[in-house]
């Protein structure tokens, strides 16, 4: 992660403009003070640099809750307060590469992402965690007239994949680094074609984290194209494809289905790709089995997806209530953590700027909690950047929170 390290916290006369950035104002932990956010504006984005105040000296990072892309922009950011800082013990900013500073435009942030899913106009397919980008390369070059999306979280991997398509000279593949589990459920009904999961990371001590659950597997189901529900029309209808090398994991995804009132699946051991990856080849080496299951949509979706706006994520302005609910707010012992029954909100934190302040939330479904944070900055209340996606528990906890801040009586 980019960084500098110095002696001590530094004064940087904020605000403080330097070409394409402005440095806007410090907000300061309520409850931590060693900890502080600098709001950094870039052109069209926002994010966050946090200094950490600690025993041996000052950190200057950025918050990853906020990062966008390319990193570049963030390591830049970090370099124009580095050459104004005094007491440098230490960085790693070096000079950006090629691939740090050039914006691709297949990498779409969260509002893109959630765009594309809702206005593709020909046959889309989602691959979860691509890693090497093996697999979803060669979909993408073998069916130029379909759309591919793969969604990935580890950095290095979604670089690789954004040089390959350039390299490739592809125009049908996007990448984005959304949690698939929450934009699943935004999805409308029988959009897409197919859905890869390759080798999920099982998380047997965690289970709670793992990609296929029967949330995921019941908007899988309403996702994709429906099949004919006939063995010969397997290879043209749309399908769930999982494939591991750990037989737990396996065998926990067929109870998943099998649980399904109809469905139609299709199971292989070791079967062989035309695609293999580095890891896949490892372990076939070690002889290690790999399972495959193919689960095609067999039912009319029994639920209709609302196609939800960001309009649900307004505020209301800033009254005089919103003003001292904050206040009573910082003033409690502990900041609320509020769990319904389908969804959960927790206040995490409140930065202060003079009468500005940071609130940072997590919120929404209990499995896949999305953050955010919500700046109040003269007169004016909204999320950075953009508001959490709108999935129906992201909603929920939202309007509580604006209660939390309307109500007109004292917490």
């Amino acid at each position: 992660m980019p960084h500098f390290h110095t002696t001590h916290p530094q004064d940087f006369c904020l605000p403080l403009k330097s070409g394409a950035y402005e440095f806007v104002c410090k907000f300061t932990h309520t409850r931590n003070h060693n900890q502080s956010l600098i709001l950094v504006r870039y052109e069209d984005c926002e994010f966050f640099l946090l200094e950490s105040v600690r025993d041996n000296g000052t950190l200057y990072k950025y918050h990853k809750a906020t990062r966008i892309d390319p990193i570049g922009i963030i390591k830049d950011a970090l370099e124009i307060l580095r050459t104004r800082s005094h007491g440098i013990l230490g960085h790693n900013l070096s000079k950006n590469t090629p691939k740090q500073c050039t914006k691709s435009p297949f990498l779409l942030s969260r509002t893109q992402t959630y765009e594309f899913v809702l206005h593709h106009n020909k046959p889309l397919s989602i691959e979860v965690g691509f890693g090497s980008g093996r697999h979803l390369l060669d979909l993408a070059t073998k069916n130029p007239n379909e759309l591919f999306l793969g969604l990935e979280i580890h950095t290095p991997s979604i670089e690789q994949v954004l040089r390959q398509i350039t390299l490739l000279g592809l125009t049908n593949l996007y990448i984005s680094h959304i949690d698939a589990r929450i934009l699943l459920q935004l999805i409308p009904n029988a959009s897409l074609k197919n859905i890869y999961v390759h080798f999920p990371v099982p998380w047997h001590k965690k289970p709670h984290r793992r990609v296929i659950s029967p949330m995921f597997l019941h908007h899988a189901m309403r996702t994709i194209s429906l099949s004919n529900d006939c063995p010969t029309a397997l290879p043209q209808s749309g399908f769930l494809h999982v494939r591991t090398d750990d037989r737990e994991y396996f065998d926990y995804t067929l109870q998943l289905v099998l649980a399904l009132p109809k469905t139609t699946i299709l199971v292989e051991k070791n079967a062989n790709l035309a695609v293999v990856s580095k890891y896949e080849a490892r372990w076939k080496k070690q002889e290690k089995h790999i399972f495959d299951g193919k689960i095609f949509s067999v039912l009319p979706p029994t639920d209709t997806q609302k196609s939800l706006q960001n309009g649900d994520f307004v505020f209301h302005g800033i009254s005089e209530y919103v003003v001292q609910n904050i206040k009573n707010l910082i003033a409690l012992p502990t900041l609320p953590k509020i769990v319904r029954k389908t969804y959960f909100l927790h206040i995490d934190a409140i930065y202060q700027h003079d009468e500005n302040y940071v609130i940072a939330l997590c919120l929404g479904d209990f499995d896949e909690p999305q953050n955010a944070f919500v700046l109040i900055q003269n007169g004016i209340m909204r999320y950075l950047n953009a508001p959490p996606l709108p999935t129906q528990a992201a909603i929920q906890a939202h309007q509580l929170f604006i209660h939390i801040l309307e109500s007109k009586d004292k917490h």
